[in-house]
């Protein structure tokens, strides 16, 4: 799901909050953030999400506009979320959700 297009794309809680709902939706556990506005997401994200390690390149909850920079967290019950990853390069399998 890509909501770059939205008024308040740039809203981390609003973006996150959206993709939650998206990935609760589609029976995802785990989700991530990157280029500001954009859900991703797989059913090995598990373990995979932390695969390439570190990136510097996310700011205030989301991923930023590079290549495979996420911010990564996991679904608990349907409303709570845990963050797992200040930021990674990783790799969700090419699905944007």
């Amino acid at each position: 799901m890509d909501f770059l297009n939205q008024s308040d794309s740039k809203d981390t809680k609003t973006t996150v909050e959206r993709c939650l709902r998206v990935a609760i939706a589609k029976g995802f556990k785990y989700f991530a953030v990157r280029n500001r506005a954009q859900c991703w997401s797989d059913q090995n994200a598990a373990a995979n999400y932390n695969k390439y390690g570190p990136s510097s390149d996310c700011k205030d909850g989301v991923g930023l506009a590079r290549e495979k920079a996420f911010v990564v967290y996991k679904i608990k019950g349907k409303h709570i979320i845990i963050l797992l990853s200040d930021c990674i390069n990783s790799y969700f399998e090419g699905i944007r959700i």
